[in-house]
């Protein structure tokens, strides 16, 4: 079958095609469904009472990190000069955190905005005069936020639902 007649049948390697009933959308894989899940599979999330609570530690951590990359002299280890292990630590610990909050679906964006802000920071870092722009920095950031996603929800548990019970059971 030619490329012209794959074209019209649908029937070549990929082949996307529009679903009337639901409204949605198929992709098929050398004849094999491989479809995202429905809209509200993907957007589960556990439903956290405090969730208030998480999303301001989050942005304290994000905090903290700009201030630690903006100071003079950030505290740094002696084993690693490249500080790279800080970079890893720090944009691993945001991803990991927020992935924990928003639904799988928003991941992507929230890794490309701490992807952003990595690189940010670098450019803010070149214009103070007692910072240095470092490109490898910004990979070492985004390498960060990479480990965090694996670090996220299936493949690691939550654990806020968890802590809510304890710090929300009623004392008996």
């Amino acid at each position: 079958m030619g490329l012209a007649a794959r074209r019209r049948t649908g029937r070549g390697l990929v082949a996307r095609h529009a679903r009337l009933v639901g409204g949605g959308t198929s992709l098929t894989l050398a004849g094999m469904d491989i479809s995202p899940p429905p809209l509200a599979a993907a957007q589960a999330v556990p439903s956290l009472r405090l969730a208030h609570v998480w999303w301001s530690i989050g942005f304290v951590l994000v905090a903290t990190v700009l201030v630690l990359s903006l100071i003079p002299d950030p505290p740094q280890l002696k084993e690693d000069p490249s500080n790279w292990s800080g970079h890893l630590s720090a944009y691993g610990v945001l991803m990991a955190w927020f992935a924990r909050l928003v639904p799988p679906a928003r991941r992507p964006l929230a890794a490309l905005l701490l992807i952003a802000m990595g690189v940010g920071v670098e450019f803010l870092q070149g214009m103070t005069g007692y910072r240095s722009f470092d490109p490898t920095d910004m990979l070492a950031n985004s390498c960060g936020v990479m480990l965090g996603w694996l670090a996220s929800p299936p493949r690691l548990p939550s654990g806020l639902v968890a802590v809510e019970r304890l710090l929300l059971r009623r004392p008996a």
